[in-house]
């Protein structure tokens, strides 16, 4: 290898590095996002999503392909929830839900009636109304 082809090749590899430490790490976009663990050791995420509403489709959709197509229980779960661009310098204010993991059926249908009262509870205080007022404001 001559020397030109040296100073070429470790001119890329500086150049690579610099572009790759500018990259922002992974996760630190804003979205809705879901998470749920199975009693198996297994967890799932949906998301990033820009409103609650895709994320929720999403996350049922998850569970119950987890729970009806794989047999797996659901152990806990954190509903869709927004979580802000750059969590590290934010509070998190995910909530983790036990859920009753006595076989695949009832884990899902637990899991069903925590993201209807979480439904009903973003209807009764306009939550979709706020953010949409919180987005017009940018």
């Amino acid at each position: 290898m001559n020397n030109r082809h040296r100073f070429l090749v470790a001119l890329f590899l500086i150049a690579a590095s610099t572009m790759a430490a500018a990259v922002p790490p992974s996760g630190t976009g804003g979205g809705y996002f879901g998470t749920a663990w199975f009693t198996n050791g297994q967890g799932m995420v949906v998301g990033p999503y820009s409103t609650w509403w895709e994320c929720d489709q999403a996350f049922q959709d998850a569970l119950d392909y987890n729970v009806n197509v794989r047999g797996w229980t659901i152990e806990t779960m954190n509903p869709c929830s927004y979580n802000p661009p750059f969590p590290i310098a934010a509070p998190n204010h995910e909530l983790s839900f036990d859920i009753d993991d006595s076989d695949p059926d009832t884990s899902l249908e637990d899991a069903r009636r925590i993201i209807e009262k979480v439904r009903r509870l973003r209807e009764t205080y306009m939550i979709d109304e706020y953010e949409a007022e919180l987005r017009r404001m940018k």
